[in-house]
């Protein structure tokens, strides 16, 4: 009697390892779920990174319009002091 993984007379040959049957591979519905999926957090990363620019753009364009809002205020105040102005 040989150990287990071994065969022949003097059990000198290893016994072939049955490989398990294979199972089906992935069906085509659940590719097609892992594909939409894929396409989707895409979209929404790119949608994502859209918006944070457009943020971005919109704060630095406030920043432009607010400082030139600010100085003509500026400049207004100083001539109603001053009694310039018209």
């Amino acid at each position: 009697q040989c150990p287990l993984g071994f065969m022949g007379q003097q059990c000198e040959y290893p016994t072939p390892v049955t490989m398990p049957p294979r199972t089906e591979d992935a069906s085509p519905a659940l590719i097609a779920a892992v594909v939409l999926g894929l396409v989707t957090l895409t979209l929404l990363v790119c949608a994502a990174i859209h918006v944070l620019r457009q943020l971005q753009w919109g704060r630095r364009l406030a920043a432009i319009s607010g400082s030139v809002k600010n100085d003509l205020e500026t400049v207004n105040n100083r001539n109603a002091v001053i009694g310039g102005g018209g």
